[in-house]
């Protein structure tokens, strides 16, 4: 799986997995406690408050894994250690 770095991938990823779990718009909305307009939202990569993101991930059961790019090396997630 390719990682998901602008908002439209991550909105596409969403709702491949609302697909996957059979779900409408209409349902996501109800099991997550959004409008379906969010639901929209969401799936169309449109701005959306991060909060409605992890509603929708508990409503389909996911979670966020974050991974430093090659490129940037193990460094960043060393540092994040001592917050």
């Amino acid at each position: 799986m390719r990682g998901i770095r602008t908002i439209s991938s991550l909105g596409a990823t969403l709702r491949g997995a609302r697909h996957n779990a059979r779900l409408t718009q209409a349902e996501l909305a109800t099991r997550s406690g959004l409008s379906r307009a969010t639901i929209i939202k969401i799936e169309s990569g449109a701005r959306f408050d991060i909060s409605g993101l992890f509603s929708v991930m508990r409503a389909l059961d996911l979670e966020m894994s974050i991974t430093a790019l090659e490129e940037r090396g193990a460094s960043f997630l060393d540092d994040t250690e001592e917050l």
